[in-house]
Formats: structure tokens, C-alpha cells, sequence
């Protein structure tokens, strides 16, 4: 078995039984939705650091605030 494969196959993956699969697919699903909400806050803030100090602006991105 290689080890380091992407995705490995777990051995004990029918012998776990139906709520330790539920669990470990839970697990992947919220893994995957927190690294998602990071990306997300990773290039809001980004963008939002590009407006504030005007190289967005400068690449022709206008966002008029109306404060």
C-alpha cells in the first residue's frame, strides 16, 4: 500500500459498521466546509485589503462606498 496516496483505502471500512462510516464522513464533510470558510475569508480579505489601499483602483475595479 502506498503511503503517501491521496486517498487511501481504510481496511476496516466495512468491519466499522454504519455510524463509525456516518461519523467518518461527517468528519470529512466538516473538514471540507472549514477549509472552504477560509478560502473564503482568505480572499475577502484579500480583496478588501487591494480596495483599501488602491490597487484595485488602480487595475480598474471601481467599488464606490457610500459612507
Amino acid at each position: 500500500m502506498p503511503t503517501l496516496a491521496f486517498r487511501r483505502h481504510d481496511p476496516w471500512w466495512d468491519v466499522d459498521g454504519s455510524a463509525a462510516r456516518r461519523r467518518y464522513r461527517y468528519t470529512r464533510f466538516v473538514s471540507f466546509l472549514a477549509f472552504v470558510f477560509s478560502l473564503t475569508a482568505l480572499f475577502g480579505s484579500g480583496a478588501l485589503w487591494a480596495i483599501h489601499l488602491g490597487f484595485a483602483h488602480m487595475l480598474g475595479i471601481h467599488v464606490p462606498f457610500g459612507v
